[in-house]
């Protein structure tokens, strides 16, 4: 593997995986076997897509190899965060009153990043409806990053174990915690949600 996943924009990974010169199913064992060994420090996921994501790994990389390359988000891994719904797969918004709430459909931006050929590996966990300034939630566990606004996208970044995330929030607090994790300018002044629409 010639670069770096830890540090890597979608861009250097995506050029990478059109030159097939990377693997989907490389890139993401990489960030599943990362997040199943952080998330019981962090609690940045509330649901793990293991099965689903591999087998969406191994089609992208069986179309990439076939020739059939959808474009610059093609086998490229992001969590979702747990507001947005996901056809077949548990979406709480942070709320208990949502427990048991399965989708049968995608939002919309997340149908756009499925046919784009992104790889979901999850849901992240946040403040109850994202109406509050901090990832403690007394249903799924506090993120554990102590005193900082919004704080499951930046202690994903932080730990470099996902660099990739789409982002639904009701107040500008995430650009807030990446710059409070040391998180470079570029990274923290950049919308989440606005990376896998310039696709």
């Amino acid at each position: 593997m010639s670069v770096d996943l830890e540090t890597a924009s979608i861009s250097d990974v995506a050029s990478q995986l059109r030159r097939k010169e990377l693997s989907p199913l490389e890139v993401t064992h990489l960030y599943l076997e990362r997040a199943k060994r952080l998330n019981p420090l962090l609690n940045a996921y509330v649901t793990l897509t293991e099965e689903r994501a591999l087998a969406d790994a191994a089609r992208a990389e069986q179309e990439i190899q076939r020739g059939l390359y959808r474009g610059p988000l093609h086998g490229i891994p992001f969590s979702i965060k747990d507001n947005l719904a996901t056809n077949g797969v548990r979406t709480t918004a942070g709320s208990k009153i949502l427990d048991d709430w399965v989708p049968d459909h995608d939002a919309t931006v997340v149908k756009r990043l499925k046919d784009a050929g992104a790889i979901v590996l999850g849901k992240t966990n946040m403040h109850e409806w994202a109406l509050g300034g901090t990832t403690i939630n007394p249903f799924y566990g506090t993120t554990r990053i102590p005193g900082i606004r919004n704080a499951s996208p930046a202690v994903r970044a932080a730990a470099r174990r996902l660099r990739w995330r789409l982002e639904c929030v009701s107040h500008p607090s995430a650009p807030t915690a990446l710059s409070q994790c040391a998180i470079p300018p570029p990274c923290a002044a950049s919308s989440a949600s606005r990376r896998p629409m310039a696709a």
